[in-house]
């Protein structure tokens, strides 16, 4: 996240799209954790293939959390 920005200076922070990128992270983090917890190959891809649909939907509305965030943190 952080090396991409460091090549040209930029004129705002970015800050509330970094959060997003962060918050993308996360839910990696969170469906793995989830696989760990269950033993059957059918809950595992269900939530594979929830995550999969979550995060599509998340980056075709991004612009959506990126302008609530920005009220917060710009």
């Amino acid at each position: 996240m952080v090396f991409g920005t460091r090549f040209v200076q930029q004129p705002d922070s970015y800050t509330a799209e970094n959060i997003v990128v962060g918050l993308i992270y996360a839910l990696w983090a969170v469906s793995y954790w989830l696989q760990f917890r269950v033993t059957s190959y059918k809950s595992i891809m269900s939530i594979n293939i929830g995550f999969m649909v979550f995060l599509a939907l998340y980056v075709y509305f991004i612009y959506y959390p990126i302008t609530f965030l920005e009220l917060f943190v710009e």
